[in-house]
Protein backbone atom coordinates (compact mmCIF):
# COMPACT_ATOMS: atom_id res chain seq x y z
CA UNK A 1 0.00 0.00 0.00
CA UNK A 2 2.72 2.57 0.88
CA UNK A 3 4.58 1.59 -2.30
CA UNK A 4 0.93 2.07 -4.43
CA UNK A 5 0.49 5.51 -2.85
CA UNK A 6 3.92 6.80 -3.16
CA UNK A 7 3.79 5.92 -7.28
CA UNK A 8 0.09 7.51 -7.21
CA UNK A 9 1.76 10.54 -5.29
CA UNK A 10 4.26 10.74 -7.97
CA UNK A 11 2.02 10.82 -10.85
CA UNK A 12 -0.19 13.73 -9.15
CA UNK A 13 3.22 15.78 -9.20
CA UNK A 14 4.11 14.90 -12.52
CA UNK A 15 1.12 15.99 -13.57
CA UNK A 16 0.61 19.29 -11.89
CA UNK A 17 4.43 19.61 -13.40
CA UNK A 18 2.85 19.20 -16.81
CA UNK A 19 -0.30 21.26 -16.55
CA UNK A 20 1.65 24.38 -15.25
CA UNK A 21 4.85 23.71 -17.66
CA UNK A 22 7.16 23.01 -15.19
CA UNK A 23 10.11 22.03 -15.70
CA UNK A 24 9.93 22.45 -19.35
CA UNK A 25 12.65 25.01 -21.02
CA UNK A 26 11.48 27.46 -23.02
CA UNK A 27 13.39 28.12 -26.54
CA UNK A 28 13.06 31.08 -28.71
CA UNK A 29 11.46 29.94 -32.05
CA UNK A 30 13.69 29.09 -34.32
CA UNK A 31 14.36 31.40 -38.01
CA UNK A 32 12.49 30.33 -40.74
CA UNK A 33 14.70 29.07 -43.68
CA UNK A 34 13.44 30.40 -47.35
CA UNK A 35 16.35 29.31 -49.27
CA UNK A 36 17.83 30.27 -52.42
CA UNK A 37 16.52 32.58 -54.84
CA UNK A 38 17.49 33.05 -58.89
CA UNK A 39 16.70 36.19 -60.28
CA UNK A 40 17.84 37.46 -63.87
CA UNK A 41 21.05 39.00 -62.89
CA UNK A 42 20.95 38.23 -58.95
CA UNK A 43 20.91 36.08 -56.52
CA UNK A 44 19.46 35.98 -52.60
CA UNK A 45 21.03 33.17 -50.76
CA UNK A 46 19.86 31.42 -47.40
CA UNK A 47 17.21 33.80 -47.00
CA UNK A 48 15.75 33.59 -43.21
CA UNK A 49 13.47 35.69 -41.33
CA UNK A 50 13.07 35.47 -37.53
CA UNK A 51 11.01 37.93 -34.98
CA UNK A 52 12.70 40.00 -32.76
CA UNK A 53 9.80 41.59 -30.08
CA UNK A 54 8.63 38.46 -27.34
CA UNK A 55 4.73 39.29 -28.48
CA UNK A 56 6.05 38.54 -32.54
CA UNK A 57 4.48 35.02 -34.32
CA UNK A 58 6.52 34.02 -37.06
CA UNK A 59 6.08 34.16 -40.29
CA UNK A 60 6.24 37.99 -39.92
CA UNK A 61 7.02 38.71 -43.83
CA UNK A 62 6.57 35.28 -45.31
CA UNK A 63 7.95 33.35 -48.13
CA UNK A 64 9.22 35.76 -51.13
CA UNK A 65 9.13 35.15 -54.80
CA UNK A 66 11.31 36.61 -57.71
CA UNK A 67 10.08 39.03 -59.77
CA UNK A 68 13.03 40.04 -62.59
CA UNK A 69 15.76 41.18 -59.83
CA UNK A 70 13.05 41.51 -57.08
CA UNK A 71 12.77 40.04 -53.48
CA UNK A 72 8.64 40.11 -53.40
CA UNK A 73 6.99 39.49 -50.09
CA UNK A 74 3.83 39.87 -49.20
CA UNK A 75 2.84 39.56 -45.76
CA UNK A 76 0.08 38.98 -43.72
CA UNK A 77 0.32 38.92 -40.03
CA UNK A 78 2.88 42.04 -40.07
CA UNK A 79 0.93 44.35 -37.57
CA UNK A 80 0.72 45.77 -34.72
CA UNK A 81 -2.19 47.31 -32.86
CA UNK A 82 -3.38 49.28 -29.49
CA UNK A 83 -5.80 50.32 -27.28
CA UNK A 84 -6.11 51.87 -23.57
CA UNK A 85 -2.95 53.48 -23.28
CA UNK A 86 -0.56 51.08 -24.73
CA UNK A 87 1.93 50.14 -26.95
CA UNK A 88 2.90 47.39 -29.27
CA UNK A 89 6.01 46.58 -31.17
CA UNK A 90 6.08 44.60 -34.20
CA UNK A 91 9.76 43.54 -35.11
CA UNK A 92 11.33 41.49 -38.06
CA UNK A 93 14.20 40.48 -39.22
CA UNK A 94 15.74 39.47 -43.04
CA UNK A 95 19.16 38.00 -43.43
CA UNK A 96 20.82 36.49 -46.78
CA UNK A 97 23.80 37.09 -49.26
CA UNK A 98 22.53 38.45 -52.27
CA UNK A 99 25.26 37.71 -55.25
CA UNK A 100 25.54 38.92 -59.12
CA UNK A 101 25.39 37.06 -61.53
CA UNK A 102 28.24 38.10 -64.25
CA UNK A 103 27.43 41.29 -62.55
CA UNK A 104 28.07 43.92 -59.69
CA UNK A 105 25.37 44.96 -57.22
CA UNK A 106 25.68 48.59 -57.26
CA UNK A 107 22.65 49.36 -55.47
CA UNK A 108 20.21 48.35 -53.07
CA UNK A 109 16.12 49.58 -53.03
CA UNK A 110 13.65 48.18 -50.28
CA UNK A 111 10.21 49.55 -50.27
CA UNK A 112 6.98 48.54 -48.24
CA UNK A 113 3.23 49.52 -48.49
CA UNK A 114 0.88 48.89 -45.91
CA UNK A 115 -2.46 50.56 -44.63
CA UNK A 116 -3.12 52.21 -41.16
CA UNK A 117 -6.04 53.47 -39.16
CA UNK A 118 -6.27 55.65 -36.45
CA UNK A 119 -9.31 56.12 -34.32
CA UNK A 120 -10.90 58.45 -31.82
CA UNK A 121 -13.33 61.82 -31.16
CA UNK A 122 -10.22 63.23 -28.96
CA UNK A 123 -6.50 63.17 -29.25
CA UNK A 124 -2.91 63.77 -29.43
CA UNK A 125 0.13 62.83 -31.06
CA UNK A 126 0.46 60.33 -28.43
CA UNK A 127 -1.94 58.61 -30.53
CA UNK A 128 0.62 57.00 -33.78
CA UNK A 129 1.82 54.82 -35.66
CA UNK A 130 5.54 54.26 -36.42
CA UNK A 131 7.69 52.49 -39.33
CA UNK A 132 11.02 51.88 -39.94
CA UNK A 133 13.36 50.26 -42.43
CA UNK A 134 16.95 49.49 -40.99
CA UNK A 135 19.86 48.09 -42.88
CA UNK A 136 21.62 46.71 -39.47
CA UNK A 137 24.65 45.05 -41.09
CA UNK A 138 26.06 45.28 -44.68
CA UNK A 139 29.25 42.93 -45.25
CA UNK A 140 30.99 42.89 -48.72
CA UNK A 141 32.45 39.46 -49.45
CA UNK A 142 33.35 39.82 -52.63
CA UNK A 143 34.29 42.44 -55.09
CA UNK A 144 35.26 42.13 -59.18
CA UNK A 145 34.26 38.52 -58.34
CA UNK A 146 37.27 38.48 -55.91
CA UNK A 147 36.55 36.97 -53.04
CA UNK A 148 37.52 38.83 -49.98
CA UNK A 149 38.55 36.31 -47.64
CA UNK A 150 37.40 37.94 -45.07
CA UNK A 151 33.85 40.25 -44.54
CA UNK A 152 34.48 43.84 -44.54
CA UNK A 153 31.51 46.33 -42.84
CA UNK A 154 29.94 48.56 -44.96
CA UNK A 155 27.95 51.50 -42.97
CA UNK A 156 24.46 51.30 -42.44
CA UNK A 157 21.59 52.64 -43.03
CA UNK A 158 17.95 53.57 -41.72
CA UNK A 159 14.84 55.24 -43.14
CA UNK A 160 11.50 55.71 -41.08
CA UNK A 161 8.18 57.94 -40.71
CA UNK A 162 5.38 58.53 -38.97
CA UNK A 163 1.50 58.75 -38.71
CA UNK A 164 -0.43 60.44 -35.64
CA UNK A 165 -4.40 60.88 -34.91
CA UNK A 166 -3.52 64.85 -34.20
CA UNK A 167 -2.27 65.86 -37.78
CA UNK A 168 -3.27 62.69 -39.79
CA UNK A 169 -6.67 60.71 -38.54
CA UNK A 170 -8.88 59.88 -37.20
CA UNK A 171 -9.25 57.37 -40.37
CA UNK A 172 -7.60 54.45 -42.46
CA UNK A 173 -4.82 55.00 -45.05
CA UNK A 174 -2.23 53.54 -46.84
CA UNK A 175 1.12 54.45 -45.74
CA UNK A 176 4.64 53.40 -48.45
CA UNK A 177 8.21 53.68 -47.08
CA UNK A 178 11.49 52.89 -48.86
CA UNK A 179 14.94 52.85 -48.53
CA UNK A 180 18.05 52.94 -51.58
CA UNK A 181 21.18 51.78 -49.96
CA UNK A 182 23.95 53.24 -52.85
CA UNK A 183 26.62 50.33 -52.41
CA UNK A 184 29.38 51.63 -54.72
CA UNK A 185 29.63 54.85 -52.42
CA UNK A 186 29.46 53.08 -49.48
CA UNK A 187 32.60 50.79 -50.97
CA UNK A 188 33.99 53.96 -51.49
CA UNK A 189 33.65 55.15 -48.09
CA UNK A 190 34.79 52.25 -46.51
CA UNK A 191 38.31 52.56 -48.82
CA UNK A 192 37.95 49.81 -51.19
CA UNK A 193 38.79 50.08 -54.42
CA UNK A 194 36.69 48.44 -56.99
CA UNK A 195 36.55 48.26 -61.31
CA UNK A 196 33.01 46.91 -61.47
CA UNK A 197 31.72 46.74 -57.55
CA UNK A 198 30.59 44.19 -54.95
CA UNK A 199 29.54 41.08 -56.48
CA UNK A 200 28.59 39.32 -52.97
CA UNK A 201 27.16 40.98 -50.06
CA UNK A 202 25.92 39.82 -46.92
CA UNK A 203 22.48 41.21 -45.62
CA UNK A 204 20.72 42.00 -42.15
CA UNK A 205 17.76 44.24 -41.91
CA UNK A 206 15.36 45.22 -39.68
CA UNK A 207 12.18 46.38 -40.38
CA UNK A 208 9.67 47.45 -37.36
CA UNK A 209 5.84 48.51 -37.12
CA UNK A 210 4.67 50.19 -33.43
CA UNK A 211 1.22 51.30 -32.92
CA UNK A 212 0.39 53.53 -29.46
CA UNK A 213 -2.85 54.74 -28.19
CA UNK A 214 -3.88 56.94 -25.08
CA UNK A 215 -6.64 57.25 -22.55
CA UNK A 216 -8.02 60.59 -22.50
CA UNK A 217 -9.71 62.01 -19.61
CA UNK A 218 -12.52 64.67 -20.62
CA UNK A 219 -13.91 67.41 -18.12
CA UNK A 220 -17.80 67.84 -18.27
CA UNK A 221 -18.48 70.24 -15.41
CA UNK A 222 -18.03 70.04 -11.97
CA UNK A 223 -17.30 66.82 -10.52
CA UNK A 224 -18.15 65.14 -13.52
CA UNK A 225 -15.70 64.15 -16.70
CA UNK A 226 -16.04 61.26 -19.38
CA UNK A 227 -13.15 58.59 -20.28
CA UNK A 228 -12.13 58.51 -24.18
CA UNK A 229 -10.01 55.32 -24.96
CA UNK A 230 -8.23 55.71 -28.65
CA UNK A 231 -6.94 53.08 -31.03
CA UNK A 232 -4.26 52.68 -33.29
CA UNK A 233 -3.14 49.93 -35.70
CA UNK A 234 -0.73 49.66 -38.81
CA UNK A 235 -0.48 46.04 -40.93
CA UNK A 236 2.09 45.95 -43.76
CA UNK A 237 1.05 44.36 -47.13
CA UNK A 238 4.11 44.43 -49.71
CA UNK A 239 8.06 44.34 -49.11
CA UNK A 240 10.12 44.28 -51.79
CA UNK A 241 13.79 43.83 -51.91
CA UNK A 242 15.61 44.89 -55.16
CA UNK A 243 19.32 44.63 -56.33
CA UNK A 244 20.17 47.29 -59.17
CA UNK A 245 23.23 45.47 -61.19
CA UNK A 246 25.86 46.60 -64.37
CA UNK A 247 27.51 43.64 -66.04
CA UNK A 248 30.69 42.31 -65.78
CA UNK A 249 32.35 42.36 -68.88
CA UNK A 250 33.59 38.87 -70.21
CA UNK A 251 37.59 39.05 -71.36
CA UNK A 252 37.98 40.48 -74.46
CA UNK A 253 39.77 39.29 -77.15
CA UNK A 254 43.16 40.78 -76.40
CA UNK A 255 42.99 39.81 -72.63
CA UNK A 256 42.18 36.17 -73.96
CA UNK A 257 45.24 36.75 -76.15
CA UNK A 258 47.59 37.71 -73.41
CA UNK A 259 46.51 35.11 -70.60
CA UNK A 260 46.73 32.54 -74.17
CA UNK A 261 50.49 33.64 -74.39
CA UNK A 262 51.07 33.56 -70.69
CA UNK A 263 50.09 30.10 -70.39
CA UNK A 264 51.82 29.38 -74.27
CA UNK A 265 55.14 30.40 -72.15
CA UNK A 266 54.89 28.59 -69.41
CA UNK A 267 54.67 25.68 -71.01
CA UNK A 268 57.80 26.39 -73.41
CA UNK A 269 59.43 27.48 -69.92
CA UNK A 270 58.63 24.21 -68.49
CA UNK A 271 59.70 22.25 -71.87
CA UNK A 272 62.99 23.70 -71.54
CA UNK A 273 63.76 23.21 -68.14
CA UNK A 274 62.89 19.61 -69.17
CA UNK A 275 64.81 18.56 -72.18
Amino acid sequence: MPATMARLHARLILAVALAFGLGASTAEAAPIDYGDFDGLTVMYLDVTESANAPTDAEPLFGPPTVVGDALDFEPESFQAASTSASSQLTDGQLNFDVMGKGAAVNSLSLSETGEYSLTGAVGSAATNVRYAISLASIKVLAIDGIDLGAAVDLAGAVVSSSKNLASDGPGTFDWSLSLSYDVDAALANAGLSFEFGATKLRIALDDTLTASSELIFVDLGPGSFDQIETAASIAKQTFVIDGGTTPIPAPGPSALALLLAAACGTGAIRRRRCS
